[in-house]
């Protein structure tokens, strides 16, 4: 699926995240791995901070038709016995994974008195993280732009999601409302970073906390693959890419007290490096009709499962992980 390429982009003049006037060019020739779009994009480097900036980029109001229906993950009704297999086998030895200790760790640190504790997931896809949450003993509260997401989400027992562009949260609950607010995979989606942290610092009760994860520009990762890093080929759905320094500043500027900055999992990052080197592999291309994308999705279970003494090294003995996993207190 392509679509017809907006005319009006805007370029960049300032870092949305430390608001710094020096950028200077990172990568041009940069394209969509889902080849929605197919025009070329190019990223600015911040001089100050290293976040990396798409530049020119679309609206905010454009930026929606950029994004497919399967984006997420998911399993199609018409989908062959080999799609149904890998996608089984994707949920069950990843994405079921995915998030299932966020709310653990959480739970103990956050929030006053004896209470239940609220969360808001921003961004929360098929409810992955919010139907942990309610086994863990939360109020669980969910918002996304996608409308079949939602629709998905509000069938989980004990979860109350709302379609709502993510800049809208704080006209849907009164400040101060939630014990923790989650966003994974969600700041680098946005055009005005430091504003979303603000909503969210806004949301947040006393001594409340913000968990979001997020691909690093500065990882070894971005470094060696450059202009092919997957999360670099997310143009135009990935408007920055930030760097740990950019985060602690975004974070600073958003109001939060402390900041605490670790390693994303493992198996995220070396997914990273499987997608680099086999875009196809990609949930996208495993129901559109075209055959080998079924067999690469299966050579990149391998390459994940290859790269994790990679990811490792890079994460914890380099200090330069592919994704990291921001903990901010208001």
């Amino acid at each position: 699926m392509t679509i017809k390429e907006p005319q009006n982009l805007t370029p960049v003049v300032t870092c949305p995240y430390c608001m710094h006037h020096e950028c200077i060019p990172l990568y041009s020739n940069v394209y969509d791995r889902l080849k929605i779009s197919t025009k070329s994009w190019s990223f600015l480097s911040c001089k100050f901070c290293k976040a990396a900036i798409l530049s020119p980029h679309p609206s905010r109001q454009d930026l929606n038709r950029y994004y497919p229906n399967d984006y997420l993950f998911t399993t199609k009704k018409n989908s062959t016995t080999i799609n149904k297999l890998t996608s089984w086998l994707a949920y069950f030895f990843f994405y079921r994974f995915l998030r299932s200790d966020v709310t653990k760790n959480l739970s103990p640190n956050c929030g006053t008195g004896h209470e239940k504790k609220k969360i808001l997931d921003i961004g929360c896809g098929m409810g992955n993280l919010l139907r942990k949450a309610v086994k863990n003993g939360f109020d669980a509260y969910g918002i996304d732009f996608s409308k079949a997401n939602i629709v998905q989400v509000n069938t989980i027992p004990g979860v109350k999601a709302y379609h709502a562009d993510i800049h809208q949260a704080t006209n849907l609950f009164p400040a101060g409302s939630f014990d923790i607010v989650t966003a994974f995979h969600v700041l680098e989606h946005v055009v005005e970073p430091v504003t979303l942290l603000k909503q969210c610092n806004i949301l947040l009760k006393e001594n409340g906390e913000l968990a979001i994860e997020v691909p690093a520009i500065d990882s070894l990762q971005a470094k060696i693959l450059r202009h092919k890093w997957i999360t670099l080929r997310e143009a135009p759905r990935h408007l920055t890419v930030p760097s740990k320094h950019a985060l602690e500043i975004a974070c600073h500027a958003a109001g939060f007290r402390k900041i605490v900055i670790a390693p994303g999992r493992l198996f995220d990052s070396a997914g990273f490096i499987a997608l680099s080197l086999l875009p196809y592999s990609a949930e996208h291309f495993q129901n559109s009709g075209i055959n080998w994308p079924k067999f690469a999705r299966l050579l990149s279970a391998v390459i994940i499962l290859a790269s994790l003494p990679w990811v490792w090294f890079e994460s914890y003995i380099c200090k330069r992980p592919a994704t990291i996993i921001l903990h901010a207190y208001k």
